[in-house]
């Protein structure tokens, strides 16, 4: 909860974002800092914005995979592509609600009997006539509808991720087998190893895990 202030403590004393480094332990320790500081910086008034930068990439610590948002979208495509199949189903459950913020999320029950009942308390309507209609679809207009419909995008946590994924989707959709099969193929040789990055930022701070933090550079170190 301190971060936010700390780091616009060190700017005022004439630091660069791209000077700090964030160490943490783990991913999941990155992705609560991530949070933390897009966050603070979305609650800001315009004019705020402009005396401090909390831009904030990370080149391994928040896998794609960590991801609730992700894991729902990847659960969704799977039901698309094979309505029989009842983990993915329960995913979709358990992981809409942790994107969502449900505290209720833990609560879900796993089991398939009844989970296609259950799951239509926790989605909009209409949900099950979307997923029969995105395997019809070009990959990434199948993704950026589930984002769409379920309004995964209003949640500030979920952004970076969504805008990671869908530089990858849109990169996946450029090759020559492009279904959604190949693309879950892909997935879970390649695409959950992926990591978040926010493209286009040449000033900003680094989340970096410890065991990748040999050889620091950076003028402010923050563990």
């Amino acid at each position: 909860e301190k971060l936010p202030t700390v780091i616009e403590t060190f700017q005022d004393k004439g630091y660069s974002a791209s000077d700090i480094g964030i160490i943490v332990r783990d991913g999941k320790e990155g992705a609560l800092v991530l949070k933390t500081l897009i966050d603070y910086n979305n609650n800001r008034k315009t004019e705020e914005k402009t005396n401090y930068n909390f831009n904030v990439v990370s080149n391994d610590s928040l896998l794609l995979s960590n991801s609730p948002v992700i894991n729902f979208i990847i659960a969704a495509v799977s039901v698309a592509n094979d309505p029989a199949d009842m983990i993915s189903r329960a995913m979709m459950s358990r992981f809409f609600l942790l994107s969502t913020g449900d505290d209720e999320a833990d609560t879900v029950s796993l089991k398939s009997d009844g989970s296609i009942v259950g799951s239509r308390a926790f989605f909009p309507e209409g949900y099950e006539v979307l997923l029969d209609r995105i395997k019809q679809m070009p990959l990434f207009e199948a993704t950026e509808n589930i984002i769409r419909f379920f309004s995964l995008g209003e949640y500030s946590w979920n952004v970076a991720y969504l805008n990671t994924f869908q530089d990858y989707v849109v990169s996946f959709a450029g090759s020559k087998n492009a279904d959604i099969q190949s693309f879950l193929d892909w997935w879970e040789t390649t695409g959950k190893k992926t990591s978040v990055v926010l493209p286009g930022y040449q000033v900003a701070m680094w989340i970096l895990t410890i065991h990748k933090s040999k050889g620091l550079e950076f003028k402010v170190v923050m563990l």
